[in-house]
């Protein structure tokens, strides 16, 4: 079961073949109603079956008792979040890792191999390619042809979101160059409320049609979320290897029941400037062109608009450039289609 985000979805699909080639066994996949249609595109004959199940009923298995900690057995349900699994030690290792910025060597895919008894050397698997060479009228519908719009995703679920102050400065850079935008508020739970545009056009994207105009782009900007995270995992060919601009801040929820009654106190800064790379590096193909960039979000209007400059330029000398990602050492399978259980 994996009851959260897409991104954790990712990490559990992408282990599907190396958990059924150790231990021979077939898997039922349990996701939220809404992931289910991504798992079967990006990794399909991976699983038995995949049931739409909520979240709340998922989560429920553990936090009644039924799934004691630490467990795993055959015909028995995982439960696949780090902070009901294991009696609260493996949620401590995963604020660890991202306190460590990755220095103590634990990455995120590692939580996931300890909880499937996977080896740590074991491979993922890169998502299969199919869904993104079908057609998609999505382009149609939305009047932008591949390669020759970009897409702004303005929000996130755990980072204090960018004002105006950027996102506006950055459309004119792209208007100026004569190019589409695409603005996708859907799915983002932290969104920054002042937000102004002038000629964009507004798009409300399920899980897919979203990966795919992410995909077809010429660049698509957006906060670390996980339809980036999937995107930066994927294999990609020349004639379609869009721009891949990650933007974090320097503040992130740590009180979410605040939101709708005090939103500046439901923020707080990082305890270090964090990178977007201690959740990436493992997840970075080597065909992604992904760009990082850590922009304080309380900064004044004329840092934003510099920020955004930088973004459009790919000033990668810039202050608020973290890295250009490269590819993780560790090696992914290939994307497949076909995949025999024994």
């Amino acid at each position: 079961m994996s009851p959260n985000s897409i991104g954790e979805v990712l990490v559990t699909a992408s282990f599907a073949r190396s958990l059924v080639e150790k231990t021979g066994y077939p898997i039922t996949l349990c996701v939220r109603p809404e992931h289910k249609a991504m798992v079967e595109a990006l990794y399909p004959n991976r699983f038995t079956a995949v049931v739409a199940m909520d979240m709340e009923l998922m989560r429920s298995f553990s936090t009644s008792g039924y799934i004691p900690h630490d467990h795993f057995d055959i015909d028995f349900p995982i439960n696949l979040w780090p902070s009901q699994y294991g009696g609260g030690y493996l949620a401590k290792f995963q604020d660890l890792h991202y306190k460590r910025h990755g220095a103590s060597g634990l990455s995120l895919g590692d939580i996931w191999r300890h909880m499937l008894q996977l080896d740590w050397d074991t491979p993922m698997e890169r998502p299969c390619n199919r869904f993104f060479n079908e057609r998609n009228d999505i382009l149609t519908k939305y009047g932008v042809k591949e390669g020759e719009y970009s897409l702004f995703q303005l929000g996130n679920n755990t980072n204090k979101p960018l004002p105006s102050t950027f996102w506006s400065p950055l459309e004119e850079l792209y208007g100026e160059n004569q190019q589409p935008v695409l603005v996708n508020l859907k799915g983002a739970m932290l969104v920054h409320n002042n937000l102004r545009f002038n000629n964009v056009k507004q798009v409300d994207l399920d899980i897919l049609d979203a990966l795919y105009l992410i995909n077809k782009s010429h660049s698509t900007v957006s906060g670390n979320n996980g339809l980036m995270f999937i995107s930066t995992f994927l294999d990609y060919v020349d004639e379609c290897k869009p721009e891949l601009h990650v933007v974090m801040t320097d503040q992130y929820c740590k009180h979410y029941n605040l939101l709708n009654s005090d939103w500046e106190k439901a923020f707080v800064p990082y305890e270090k400037n964090t990178e977007i790379s201690i959740r990436s590096s493992e997840y970075s193909s080597s065909t992604a062109q992904i760009y990082e960039w850590i922009v304080g979000v309380d900064e004044k209007a004329d840092q934003h608009k510099k920020a955004a400059t930088d973004v459009f330029n790919r000033n990668e000398e810039s202050e608020f450039c973290v890295r250009l990602s490269t590819h993780s050492s560790r090696d992914a399978f290939p994307a497949t289609v076909s995949f025999k259980n024994n």
